[in-house]
């Protein structure tokens, strides 16, 4: 993810900050909700899900802006084409 987050600071620097944010929270409201108790654990894996969209909405938001040029976004893959 590191290339394609550099690629997107060259032209969307807050874009690319927001994006970083989400992912890391995505792993680590994960691994937060492996080790909490079961009603702290959902709210965790809730969190990581909203945290999950986000990314993906701003990588979508990354191609359509054109920070992105040449990639394709798909059932959260990304392939370059």
């Amino acid at each position: 993810m590191q290339p394609l987050l550099t690629r997107v600071a060259r032209r969307g620097r807050d874009l690319a900050s927001q994006l970083r944010r989400a992912m890391w929270s995505v792993s680590l409201n994960l691994a937060e909700g492996f080790g909490s108790q079961a009603g702290q654990a959902r709210l965790r894996f809730e969190t990581a899900r909203g945290s999950l969209c986000e990314s993906r909405t701003a990588l979508h938001v990354a191609v359509a802006w054109g920070h992105l040029q040449g990639h394709r976004i798909k059932h959260g893959t990304i392939s370059i084409t």
